[in-house]
């Protein structure tokens, strides 16, 4: 549909042109022996990349050379138009000849601008895993951005931040970011740890006993409400002793909450030079 807008309006500027009064703030003017030359570039402002037309016409003329219009350089016909892809400011003129040796002349100036490129975001949660209660960095930084802003819970504004947050459930935070009439969004989420597990890491004071002795299981609980060893109840942070006359795999079982979990802790019995 622009495309038909444009030619429709090339049709208007090529079979009515306007008068000397009308163009006279426009650059385009009457020659003598009411010979006139217009020049027009539709639009008069782009940036790097989008299409233009530039269109010229005259009256009284039997040929024209144009300048400055890429792809157009030469004689050509007292009118038409010509499409191309803007990549630079530039001044075109359009010089056209009567049959009766007159002469006479217009410009157009066409102004480009750099396309606008979109913005850069950066957005993250650390750590991006917590459980209840604990705390999480939310950092965001843009490049080539005029503005940004946070959504909820952060509500903030600005290129770059870092802001501390302990949410009660899995939270999405966006970033939006804007570059004259480009928008970028960008969402980082933190997850709340639901299902409660024990943290501990069991392991055997000695792991080798050349013959059959004692041996200590640590559960070695980080985090768990109780603990056993092959079903003996152990305290967290202490250790089941233990008289062993061969090799064996001691099962360690710790809770938290209604999770829970077995890890298991092999000991190794004889001489391990044989």
């Amino acid at each position: 549909m622009k495309n038909l807008v444009l030619i429709s309006s090339l049709a208007l500027a090529i079979l009515n042109p306007l008068s000397a009064e009308e163009k006279s703030a426009t650059g385009q003017w009457p020659i003598q022996n009411d010979m006139r030359v217009f020049a027009n570039f539709l639009p008069g402002q782009a940036v790097v990349g989008e299409a233009v037309t530039f269109a010229w016409n005259s009256h009284n003329t039997s040929a024209c050379i144009i300048t400055g219009v890429p792809g157009l350089t030469g004689n050509y016909r007292t009118s038409g138009y010509h499409s191309f892809v803007a990549t630079t400011s530039l001044y075109a003129q359009v010089q056209c000849y009567g049959a009766n040796g007159g002469q006479g002349s217009a410009v157009d100036y066409l102004s480009v601008t750099a396309a606008q490129g979109e913005p850069s975001i950066s957005a993250s949660f650390t750590p991006s895993l917590i459980r209840y209660g604990d705390s999480t960095s939310f950092r965001w930084s843009a490049e080539n951005a005029d503005s940004c802003s946070v959504s909820a819970p952060i509500h903030a504004a600005g290129l770059s931040g870092t802001r501390l947050l302990s949410p009660a459930e899995t939270t999405t935070v966006t970033v939006t970011c804007t570059n004259g009439n480009k928008q970028v969004s960008k969402s980082a989420t933190v997850y709340l740890q639901t299902t409660e597990e024990p943290s501990f890491a069991p392991y055997a004071s000695p792991r080798y006993l050349s013959s059959p002795g004692y041996v200590q299981i640590h559960p070695n609980a980080i985090d768990a409400d109780r603990c056993s060893v092959d079903g003996i109840p152990t305290d967290t942070n202490g250790s089941a002793s233990l008289f062993i006359d061969r090799s064996q795999t001691f099962s360690v079982t710790c809770i938290k909450g209604s999770a829970s979990e077995r890890k298991n802790v092999y000991v190794y019995v004889g001489d391990l030079l044989k």
